[in-house]
């Protein structure tokens, strides 16, 4: 199927699977965080395992971090 065969609704339903997963994602993320905060982890050994686990860069992995701590 091309994408001249979907239809508008087709696309939306996509649109918003893609936007559901990516909520997931993130509430994941702070999941991990919050979990690994309350058992006394450092945070550079988070920020690492964040950017192993979630394929994240060190900035963003570390933006996360703070968000989520404060």
């Amino acid at each position: 199927m091309t994408m001249t065969q979907f239809s508008r609704e087709d696309m939306l339903i996509c649109q918003g699977r893609e936007e559901g997963r990516e909520e997931g994602r993130e509430e994941g993320i702070r999941a991990f965080i919050l979990d690994k905060v309350e058992d006394g982890v450092a945070e550079g050994i988070i920020v690492k395992k964040l950017r192993k686990h979630f394929m994240l860069d060190e900035k963003t992995a570390r933006e996360y971090y703070r968000a989520c701590i404060k």
